[in-house]
């Protein structure tokens, strides 16, 4: 076996633009939902992964900064990491089992702007970080469209930062379609 095509090294979104590019329609992953496994095809999968790098470049993140996933392994943060890619901004993940104080460390430590985050116990400890790393993070994404609604009490010092994934999305197929 010739192992040369393998040395080609690059980018997961570019190999998930090239792979979704000849396999479109056909599942590329099964999520659960209403009790039954659903396809999710390659076409699905891309474009959603280019609204979020869409979206970010809507919130004015620019190549070469940080964007942090906070965030159990889920489709959404498979999604998160991919769009940080494409948009050409460096994924820093955080493990989901850290405490506030380590992510308060990692995301400082790493000037991210963005900060993708999961589930209220998630939210809560970023809350606890939060005046460690408002400095520095300008946006913060939440996966899930009922846990970013906690998110956003009015009045609360995060909530002007705070947006849910869906309304990223839609903000990313708003730009991509003014920036052509």
């Amino acid at each position: 076996m010739d192992a040369t095509p393998f040395l080609d090294l690059k980018p997961a979104a570019q190999v998930l633009f090239d792979s979704a590019a000849t396999r479109l329609d056909q599942p590329r992953y099964l999520v659960q939902r209403h009790g039954a496994w659903q396809p999710v095809t390659w076409r699905a999968h891309a474009c959603a992964v280019r609204e979020v790098a869409c979206g970010l470049q809507a919130l004015g993140v620019q190549p070469g900064e940080r964007g942090a996933v906070f965030a159990p392994n889920r489709v959404a943060w498979m999604e998160a990491a991919l769009g940080l890619g494409t948009a050409r901004a460096v994924m820093v993940p955080v493990y989901a089992s850290n405490t506030a104080d380590q992510l308060a460390y990692v995301v400082g430590h790493a000037d991210a702007v963005v900060l993708f985050v999961d589930t209220l116990a998630l939210v809560a400890k970023l809350r606890a970080a939060w005046p460690a790393i408002a400095h520095t993070v300008r946006h913060v994404v939440v996966l899930d469209d009922d846990v970013a609604a906690v998110a956003q009490p009015a009045g609360d010092e995060l909530a002007p930062h705070v947006c849910s994934m869906t309304a990223l999305r839609g903000l990313g197929a708003v730009w991509d379609a003014d920036h052509p």
